[in-house]
């Protein structure tokens, strides 16, 4: 199972992308987009997990999830575009921390 997590730029929540880590086994791989700034910080605690780590162009073919770290997902135009484009492909999705 690949699942993208990616989110707000300003995320620095460690302690829920580890909770949301935990929901998933380590065989499974964690992707992040290269070009977004919260990457690292996803990458960061996937590696620490065990979690095979890979990074994408914003090319969400084969990815079976993805999860948003967001505070407020409606100033968001980059994290919207991506949602629409998931929901066009039929990939679930799941936005954590946000406030709508």
């Amino acid at each position: 199972m690949k699942i993208l997590l990616t989110g707000d730029r300003k995320w620095s929540d460690t302690g829920l992308i580890n909770e949301i880590l935990d929901l998933y086994k380590p065989d499974q791989t964690i992707i992040a987009v290269k070009s977004d700034p919260i990457a690292p910080l996803i990458m960061k605690c996937a590696n620490e997990k065990g979690f095979v780590v890979e990074t994408c162009n914003e090319d969400y073919t084969g990815i079976d999830y993805v999860v948003v770290f967001h505070k407020y997902i409606r100033g968001s135009v980059q994290c919207k575009v991506l949602l629409k484009e998931t929901s066009r492909l039929n990939i679930p999705y799941q936005i954590v921390g946000s406030s709508f």
